[in-house]
């Protein structure tokens, strides 16, 4: 499904504020200017999809609050299955609440925030795939 949304500027309560009013102004000459003027006011595209049934096994692995993008569901994941392990293997008592030391654990969910890096670590994640042995591209899936 794909939606197509118009941005309003203004606040949240302001209903039909344009964001630039100087394009959107409709007292052109000619109806094909009007038309075009109208066309360039600012638009959200919002595309969504159904999950693939790789995706889906690994979405049962995450929280169903997590809301982000289908291209970092791997990585999403990956963290999870490591914060697992490292609680499970790194502590002496199962129920110590003391804290582990990871700076990659700790250091994840930062760059999650951030489009730019985690774009740069799917590129680097693909590259690698790409450049792995096939007995090798068991291990990354």
């Amino acid at each position: 499904r794909s939606y197509d949304e118009q941005v309003n500027g203004g606040t949240p309560y302001e209903k039909g504020v344009l964001v630039d009013p100087s394009i959107g102004r409709k007292d052109s000459t000619s109806l094909l200017r009007s038309m075009m003027a109208s066309n360039k006011q600012p638009r959200l595209i919002i595309r969504l999809t159904a999950p693939t049934k790789e995706q889906k096994e690994l979405m049962d692995s995450l929280p169903p609050e997590i809301i982000s993008s289908t291209s970092y569901i791997t990585y999403l994941s990956f963290y999870r299955q490591f914060l697992a392990d490292a609680l499970l293997r790194d502590t002496t008592d199962i129920q110590s609440s003391e804290l582990l030391h990871s700076p990659t654990l700790s250091l994840f969910p930062v760059v999650a925030e951030q489009p730019d890096l985690m774009d740069i670590l799917r590129m680097g994640w693909a590259e690698r795939l790409r450049n792995a042995k096939r007995s090798d591209k068991v291990c990354f899936h």
